[in-house]
């Protein structure tokens, strides 16, 4: 039997903008830099990219001859479609041209079949809006690229990337984290190889990590957000540094155990879905005698009340935070997991604009008036512990921040 042949290119416009399934219109370079910026094929090797092509419904979308827009699916044209890599130019992105192009893709005659399926973990509204449904799926992976970038995520660790998604642009040049004395201090601690492999997790604008690769070290970059990457990676750039970058949650790493002499994270793990699992994770992947470096919020031990309300300011300024642990906490997870605290310190850390804050985050106007709320109302262990107070019409206030060095126990 001969496999049904697909009808001609068809095409069709709105507004300014074409699409076309014509084949022999796709511009693959543009293609490939469309999917170079997405977090499901960041590092999608060009040849794939170009053999997934030819076995597959395409859909370009064009403006003024540009590419801008690309969707493609996978079907058998009788049971089975499998919808992906459907992206739009960000440039071009807020006018309904994807879910235009997602429409005319499932309205295509080649894809009439009894089930169309995805996956997706940051659009739901949008394809549920055509009909699709949650379901339970099994997957096997073989390739080991495909391996570390197919994340499946939870609620916590979603909100977490689709936060620093849209606000990475805020976390470069100029940010408070961009002041790295604090890990400069806590590095004069740790005695590391010449050239030491060092992996910074949810690293964000690659403050930490670009401090190691300063002094020589070969440093991969990690974040679950794959703007953030590209930030750090172009920061790398402009300083001349050399780093190798990797998109994952905290949580789950792709890496094999005992491969890295340190492992850092700085300011992040409070939007952490599973503390332990981060702990465990670093454990294992670091080499006998590797170091832990943890720089975060934290509160004093045994200051419910103040931690309560610290918990509140911080989930209403940015959904996507989690929980701050004390320092007991976190040394507790450390000595489950093999790791010998050597340094478990508190220090204060000014915040010295609330309104600077809430632009980072880009807090609601509605989340900013419950912080003000929470300010105004705050109880008194609260002002005492973090130093609430007002500096020239500005609400400010010490933020306890942790600085944990661990080292891992040489196998018996």
């Amino acid at each position: 039997m001969k496999p049904a042949a697909l009808p001609r290119p068809m095409q069709w416009t709105k507004d300014n903008y074409v699409l076309t399934d014509d084949r022999s219109r796709i511009d693959l370079d543009a293609v490939c830099d469309l999917l170079k910026h997405t977090y499901w094929a960041h590092d999608r090797p060009r040849s794939i990219i170009e053999k997934s092509l030819e076995h597959s419904v395409c859909f370009s979308l064009f403006r003024d001859g540009q590419q801008t827009g690309f969707a493609r699916a996978v079907t058998d044209h009788a049971t089975f479609t499998w919808v992906c890599d459907v992206v739009i130019h960000p440039d071009h992105r807020g006018r309904g041209l994807g879910r235009w192009m997602v429409q005319t893709l499932l309205e295509h005659p080649a894809l009439q079949t009894v089930s169309q399926h995805l996956r997706t973990d940051d659009a739901h509204g949008l394809y549920e809006s055509f009909g699709f449904q949650l379901v339970e799926a099994m997957r096997r992976t073989t390739q080991p690229h495909a391996r570390a970038a197919a994340m499946e995520l939870n609620e916590i660790q979603r909100a977490a990337q689709q936060q620093f998604a849209k606000q990475s642009h805020r976390y470069g040049p100029g940010h408070i984290l961009e002041n790295i004395e604090d890990v400069r201090a806590a590095a004069a601690q740790i005695s590391l190889p010449a050239r030491a492999k060092v992996l910074d997790v949810a690293t964000g604008g690659g403050h930490t990590g670009l401090f190691f690769a300063a002094l020589g070290h070969e440093v991969t970059l990690a974040d679950i957000a794959p703007a953030m990457l590209q930030q750090a990676a172009q920061a790398a750039a402009q300083r001349g540094l050399a780093v190798a970058t990797c998109l994952h949650a905290a949580e789950q790493f792709p890496y094999p155990d005992s491969s890295f002499d340190l492992v850092t994270c700085r300011v992040a793990p409070h939007h952490f879905s599973s503390p332990e699992d981060f702990v465990g994770e670093t454990a294992r992947v670091l080499k006998p005698q590797g170091w832990f470096l943890l720089i975060d919020g934290s509160i004093e031990d045994d200051q419910p009340e103040a931690e309560a309300w610290l918990h509140l300011v911080e989930k209403y300024r940015d959904p996507s935070h989690h929980r701050l642990l004390s320092p007991r906490a976190w040394s507790q997870l450390c000595q489950r997991h093999g790791l010998a605290v050597r340094q478990a310190v508190l220090a204060p850390f000014k915040q010295p604009d609330l309104d600077w804050y809430f632009e980072t985050a880009a807090t609601s106007p509605e989340n900013r008036s419950k912080v003000l709320e929470l300010i105004a109302q705050a109880p008194e262990s609260a002002r005492k512990l973090f130093g609430l107070a007002e500096e020239n019409g500005k609400i400010v206030w010490w933020w306890p921040r942790l600085t944990l060095i661990a080292r891992k126990a040489v196998p018996a």
